[in-house]
């Protein structure tokens, strides 16, 4: 397995933190936690937050808006072991060239997501898929 950035990439609410709260609540309710996770509230941030899914470390940091340090924490999840990181940031600017930064660093791979849009509403509907399809890549990222 190679190590790898995934990052949940869009401008401000599109959808990034919420996608990254449900993936989060979905592959923590199944595995187990390696720290106290910030996540108690399901409209609060995941700062800094490791958990063990298939034997590999899966970092989440939900936080992608400029002004928060997307390097650093990154770079605080690699160091505390993570496999995969789970992040966000804007399309351009500051917060991608932090994850870019991070991810030529400490030579992870990186990959760059993006929400599924409706202009009908659906955000729920397709949030939901969206995590189906991000836990399918990382799967992919654990067996390759």
């Amino acid at each position: 397995m190679k190590n790898t950035i995934i990052c949940i990439k869009g401008s401000s609410q599109t959808g990034k933190t919420p996608t990254i709260r449900d993936l989060y609540g979905k592959i923590a309710s199944e595995e187990e936690k390696l720290n106290n996770a910030n996540y108690q509230h399901p409209f609060k941030d995941i700062e800094d937050d490791i958990i063990l899914y298939k034997n590999t470390k899966i970092g989440f940091y939900s936080c992608g808006d400029p002004g928060y340090l997307q390097y650093e924490h990154v770079s605080d999840l690699i160091k505390k072991g993570g496999q995969i990181i789970i992040c966000s940031c804007r399309n351009w600017g500051q917060t991608k060239n932090d994850i870019n930064k991070a991810a030529l660093k400490y030579n992870y791979d990186l990959i760059y997501a993006s929400t599924y849009k409706s202009p009908f509403g659906l955000q729920d509907f397709l949030r939901k898929n969206f995590v189906t399809a991000l836990i399918t890549l990382i799967d992919s990222c654990i067996s390759n």
